[in-house]
């Protein structure tokens, strides 16, 4: 899905999975995205770059602090993340429905536990990656 939408806003996965990080959580500045992101802060750069020259982001001075900015999503963003995901959530409420409140919670505890689990794996395999070059395990090309 998250291929297809991509495709549908003619941008990059990473770029809609930031753009989905500033839809859901608010504004924040770009340093703030690349952690929550996991991506180097040039990456992050590059991305907004193309997501503010497609109108999907903008930058905006802090109110707070002048030097500081902000990084947001537009109305485009929101709008086009409606038509793309709008129909979905209509169908996740009927595929939802029969379901007990006790059903629900379970499902959602098991998503719960099982991202949890995959946040532990994703940052124990950063952690190998960032190792001596000598201690990462080498891989074949395309395994």
């Amino acid at each position: 899905m998250d291929a297809a939408a991509a495709a549908f806003l003619g941008i990059h996965r990473t770029d809609l999975a930031l753009a989905d990080v500033l839809g859901t959580d608010g504004r924040m500045s770009a340093g703030e995205l690349a952690k929550r992101g996991a991506l180097s802060p040039a990456a992050v750069t590059a991305a907004l770059d193309r997501l503010e020259a497609a109108g999907y982001v903008r930058r905006v001075r802090d109110g707070q602090d002048r030097r500081r900015v902000m990084v947001e999503v537009t109305e485009k963003m929101v709008a086009d993340a409606e038509e793309i995901y709008g129909p979905l959530a209509a169908r996740a409420e009927e595929l939802l429905e029969p379901y007990s409140d006790e059903q629900l919670r379970t499902m959602i505890d098991v998503m719960r536990r099982g991202t949890q689990m995959q946040l532990e794996r994703a940052a124990a395999l950063r952690e190998q990656v960032s190792a001596e070059p000598a201690a990462r395990p080498r891989r074949a090309a395309g395994r």
